[in-house]
């Protein structure tokens, strides 16, 4: 018999939504899928269509932005972009402005 590989598990970390302070996530959309956007203590994890995963050791740097696609919105939400150490990018959007300040403060925690 061949030995398995253990399996790393992902798990919530200390981040806590500001509008749902119970919950590990915060809304956010990538292109037209509406979603959850984990921010676990080593990676993002988006759970909708496409799930998506990515490591921060793999992210080079992190853009905030405000709405510009839709200016209804632009005074609630903001998107932001992750620039991968790959050359590739992913864009979240409509997030809740109550959360800036949240991950502005939880991007620098992870960082250092």
């Amino acid at each position: 018999s061949t030995a398995a590989k253990p399996m790393k598990v992902l798990r919530a970390g200390k981040f806590k939504s500001m509008i749902h302070e119970h919950l590990p996530s915060i809304k956010c959309s990538i292109g037209a899928n509406l979603g959850a956007l984990y921010l676990l203590d080593s990676c993002f994890l988006f759970l909708e269509k496409p799930p998506l995963v990515f490591m921060y050791e793999n992210v080079d740097s992190i853009y905030f932005e405000r709405n510009k696609k839709n200016q209804l919105t632009t005074a609630n939400s903001f998107d932001f972009k992750i620039k991968l150490d790959n050359g590739k990018s992913q864009e979240f959007n409509l997030i809740p402005k109550k959360e800036l300040k949240n991950l502005e403060n939880w991007f620098t925690a992870v960082s250092e």
